[in-house]
């Protein structure tokens, strides 16, 4: 078995929402262990004990420096990349940040981060992000999460 391939793996993602309604995706560098050069959301693998929610809690804090609050479970995404013989399991959380000020601190992974109006999104996205995504914009239609994402804290 070759590290990260082989098997199937939990990586867990965060759908970060301004009041604008737009997305913070992060542009994955050469240095990613998949999909370079792919827009994503901020996240990775789930340690062990600990809950899907804690690990989009930690991972969020560990590469933007920001503390978020978790609004509700929005997609879990069967990641197969095929060419790097991955296999995720990927719950993907909408969630708003409760601290304002994003850093960049995994310059090595991350090339960019940029928010994105719902209308305007790269076509060149990680699977979990898109199916995030395509959740998110369907569920805005029905009138879902503007309480939610609008209220104070």
């Amino acid at each position: 078995m070759i590290l990260w391939t082989d098997c199937i793996w939990v990586g867990t993602w965060c759908m970060i929402v301004n009041a604008e309604n737009q997305i913070l995706l992060m542009k994955r560098s050469q240095q990613s262990k998949n999909q370079r050069w792919y827009w994503g959301l901020s996240g990775w693998t789930v340690e062990y004990w600990e809950s899907f929610e804690e690990a989009t809690k930690r991972e969020t804090k560990e590469e933007l420096d920001v503390e978020i609050k978790i609004i509700k479970l929005l997609a879990l995404t069967d990641h197969i990349i095929k060419e790097d013989r991955q296999h995720w399991v990927s719950p993907t959380y909408l969630a708003k940040i409760v601290s304002w000020e994003i850093k960049n601190l995994e310059p090595h992974k991350c090339d960019e981060l940029r928010w994105f109006d719902l209308d305007s999104i790269p076509e060149l996205l990680t699977e979990p992000a898109r199916a995030a995504i395509d959740e998110f914009k369907e569920r805005l239609k029905l009138g879902l999460y503007f309480k939610e994402i609008f209220e104070r804290i």
